[in-house]
């Protein structure tokens, strides 16, 4: 694969069919809509309690594959938020990144109010830590399986993409040239930067897609932070365990007191 196939690969997301239990309308649930930039976004609000959990989901990923955590949150009282980002699920747009996907954060924070918490997974993750160290505050975070490092991503990519050393200096100055911000501030020493909030990181010790070790160092680097290490989940299935999500609906209610 060329540098230039595997950067179009990297930024255009494939978007994943609709299973017949996404088509199914939530309870509840009153769709909104609002812009990012010239992007139409679409996504939902549930419930309407004094506090709000925002669900960021992964690359390639919707909001719907997030919803395994809306009982737990509703049950709570918690008012949940859940959208598609850029070029993601229902969403407009072909081409996005992590940093676009952290700036569709903070246009949902103007869109429907204050967020008090998010819970994000994979990419998620560093577009929440984008945005809470470009304007969002937030009283408590989860991140499940999220990488540390836009750089260390790149080379994953580039890796399972078969390029050798030079191929992948030109998929990394393609890929540079194409974000809207400047790489740094998508690397663990940026995203983290003064942020003192209550957080939780989870993430299975045998992930192959985002190694474990990109929590770990997270954790490292943040003071009022908890790790919790999970086996035998992977990547994705690790939203639908009952254990994960029970951890991250009581880690939110014991810190939105």
């Amino acid at each position: 694969m060329t540098p230039e196939t595997a950067s179009s690969f990297f930024l255009h997301p494939r978007r994943p069919a609709k299973t017949a239990n996404e088509e199914t309308v939530i309870p509840g649930a009153t769709p909104i809509s609002f812009r990012h930039q010239e992007l139409l976004l679409r996504g939902h609000v549930i419930g309407d309690g004094p506090k709000t959990v925002l669900l960021v989901h992964g690359w390639e990923s919707r909001a719907a594959h997030m919803l395994g955590f809306l009982p737990g949150l509703r049950e709570a009282g918690f008012r949940v938020v859940a959208f598609d980002g850029p070029a993601h699920g229902d969403s407009e747009g072909s081409k996005g990144d992590v940093a676009e996907l952290g700036k569709a954060v903070l246009a949902a924070r103007e869109a429907v109010g204050s967020i008090d918490a998010v819970i994000a997974h994979s990419a998620g993750s560093p577009a929440a830590l984008y945005a809470m160290t470009h304007g969002l505050h937030v009283n408590a975070s989860v991140h499940i399986a999220g990488p540390a490092s836009f750089d260390r991503v790149l080379q994953r990519f580039a890796a399972a993409c078969g390029l050798d050393e030079e191929g992948f200096a030109r998929f990394r100055k393609i890929v540079h040239e194409a974000l809207s911000v400047d790489p740094a501030v998508l690397e663990e020493d940026a995203i983290v930067r003064d942020l003192m909030h209550p957080a939780l990181f989870i993430h299975d010790e045998g992930d192959k897609e985002v190694p474990f070790d990109e929590s770990r160092r997270l954790h490292a680097r943040w003071p009022n932070s908890q790790l919790l290490p999970v086996a035998g989940l992977g990547h994705r299935r690790i939203l639908q365990d009952g254990n994960v999500i029970n951890a991250a609906v009581e880690f939110l209610k014991q810190n939105l007191q």
